[in-house]
């Protein structure tokens, strides 16, 4: 239970340091939007026309260097829409990863507790057994499927009642 507690108290302490990133690069990519949206339109213009002559050219409009544009805004709005939505999916991206490792952690408890169940009671993880504590005995199940049971039937989670009763 120690073990359980402590990972998920490091899992959330992970899942706060990322969402914190997370926000601190999505308000740092809306400035850098909002900064960004009038040199995006004067090369646009820049592309239209010739070149000035390198004096004429002001520090603002630098082209940039990490590759073609892929989309110019029309307006500050419509940049503003998609930095929201693009906070949106980082926070789906952020939320997906923590459960993802959530699910890999559980699944190995799992497999942990079936190797232990196999090793210590001899038992098929695969099977159903239910616990009769006046016997003291697991008692195997059959499930539904391989009895040939209808499907209106009750759920097979309930143990049969004991013999004679």
């Amino acid at each position: 239970m120690k073990r359980v507690v402590t990972w998920s108290l490091g899992v959330g302490g992970v899942a706060v340091a990322i969402g914190f990133f997370v926000f601190a690069r999505s308000q740092s990519i809306t400035q850098v939007f909002a900064e960004s949206a009038k040199p995006a339109k004067s090369q646009a213009a820049a592309t239209a026309k010739p070149a000035a002559p390198s004096s004429a050219a002001g520090p603002a409009e630098v082209p940039a260097k990490e590759g073609k544009v892929a989309y110019t805004f029309p307006d500050e709005a419509a940049m503003r829409k998609f930095a929201e939505q693009s906070q949106q999916r980082q926070g789906v991206l952020l939320r997906m990863s923590v459960l993802r490792a959530y699910l890999t952690e559980e699944q190995s408890n799992l497999m942990e507790m079936d190797k232990r169940f196999a090793a210590d009671y001899g038992l098929d993880v695969t099977k159903s057994y239910f616990l009769d504590a006046r016997r003291r005995a697991l008692i195997e199940q059959e499930t539904p499927l391989a009895s040939g049971a209808p499907s209106g039937s009750p759920a097979s989670n309930e143990p049969p009642s004991p013999k004679g009763q």
